[in-house]
C-alpha cells in the first residue's frame, strides 16, 4: 500500500466516529473504557487530535490502535477493517499486504525504589486490604504474602493499597492505587471506581507506562509453573493457598498480551480467568 493511500485512510477515519460505532460515547467523546472494568467512564476520545486515552488503565493511541486493541486484530487487519467501515473498497485488499514501518517506541519509565519502600514500610497510613487479608488468613501468612508482592499503602484515599508492578528485572513500572472494604475485601466502586496510578497522582512529566504482570519479579531465579489470574487480590490469596506456583495478575481481561507474555517463554503456564471470561482467555491461549 502506498504512503498516500495510508495517509488518506487515516485522514478519512474520524476516531470519534469509529469508536462510537463500537462503544457508547457522549457527544464530547467520553465513555467507559472497554479495556478494563469500570462503572464510571474514564475514556476520552479526541477527534481533533485523532487519539484516545483512558485515565483509568492508561490505554492510548490513534484510531488504528483502538481498533486493533478492541477487536484483538493485527495492524494490517485494522487498516482493512477501517477501509471496509468507510467503504473504501480499493484500499481494503491492499491493506492486507501492507507492512507498517516499525513504530518508534518511547523508553519505558520507571519509579524510584525509594518511593516503593516508603509506601511499603511507612505504617502511618492505614491499609484496608491488608486489614482484610490479616483477618482472613491470619497475621503471619498475610504479612508474608504482602512482603512477597511488595504491597504498599497510599494516602491518596484513606485506607488505599498500592499494588506495585515490578518487572522480572526488578524495575518498578508503576503502582496501581485501589481502595478495598476492610471487612468484606471487596473493591470500593461507589460513588465511583477507586482506581488510580502512582505516576498519575504524582503527575510525573512525560511518564511512559508500560505495564507488566503484577508479581512478575517473582519469576526471577526459578522455573516454577506460572499461574495467571486477573486481579491482584486473587494472585495474593492464591499464593497463600498454593505456594508452590508463581501467581501473577494481568490486571484486567484484555491485558493478557503476547508482548507481556514474553517473560513466560519456556515455562509451564495455567490461566485462571474470572467467571464469564473463560471463552476469551481460551481463545487468547490458542493465539499465544
Amino acid at each position: 500500500m502506498k504512503t498516500s493511500q495510508l495517509k488518506y485512510i487515516k485522514e478519512k477515519a474520524d476516531i470519534l466516529q469509529v469508536v462510537k460505532s463500537l462503544i457508547p460515547l457522549t457527544s464530547k467523546g467520553y465513555g467507559k473504557c472497554p479495556f478494563h472494568t469500570e462503572k464510571s467512564g474514564s475514556l476520552k476520545v479526541e477527534s481533533k487530535k485523532g487519539i484516545f486515552k483512558c485515565f483509568g488503565c492508561g490505554a492510548s493511541g490513534d484510531v488504528i490502535d483502538f481498533v486493533m486493541k478492541y477487536k484483538s486484530i493485527t495492524y494490517k487487519e485494522a487498516f482493512a477493517w477501517i477501509a471496509d467501515f468507510y467503504r473504501i473498497g480499493d484500499f481494503k485488499d491492499q491493506a492486507k499486504d501492507f507492512v507498517p514501518e516499525p513504530a518508534k517506541e518511547l523508553p519505558v519509565s520507571y519509579i524510584n525504589y525509594r518511593m516503593l519502600n516508603r509506601s511499603v514500610y511507612n505504617l502511618a497510613y492505614p491499609n484496608n486490604f491488608s486489614a482484610w487479608l490479616e483477618n482472613t488468613v491470619g497475621y503471619g501468612k498475610a504479612i508474608q504474602a504482602l512482603d512477597l508482592y511488595k504491597v504498599g499503602r497510599s494516602k491518596h484515599w484513606y485506607g488505599a493499597v498500592v499494588f506495585w508492578q515490578i518487572d522480572v528485572d526488578h524495575n518498578i513500572r508503576s503502582g496501581k492505587i485501589m481502595l478495598y472494604n476492610p471487612e468484606t475485601g471487596k473493591r470500593i466502586k461507589e460513588p465511583y471506581n477507586h482506581i488510580n496510578w502512582v505516576h498519575k497522582v504524582l503527575d510525573l512529566p512525560d511518564f511512559n507506562l508500560k505495564q507488566c504482570f503484577f508479581g512478575e519479579h517473582l519469576l526471577n531465579g526459578n522455573n516454577k509453573m506460572a499461574c495467571i489470574v486477573e486481579s491482584e487480590k486473587t494472585a495474593i490469596v492464591a499464593s497463600i493457598v498454593y505456594p508452590d506456583q508463581v501467581w501473577l495478575a494481568s490486571g484486567s481481561l484484555v491485558n493478557l498480551t503476547a508482548e507481556r507474555c514474553e517473560v513466560l517463554k519456556g515455562r509451564e503456564v495455567i490461566l485462571f480467568p474470572d467467571v464469564g471470561a473463560f471463552p476469551a482467555w481460551e481463545e487468547k491461549a490458542e493465539y499465544l
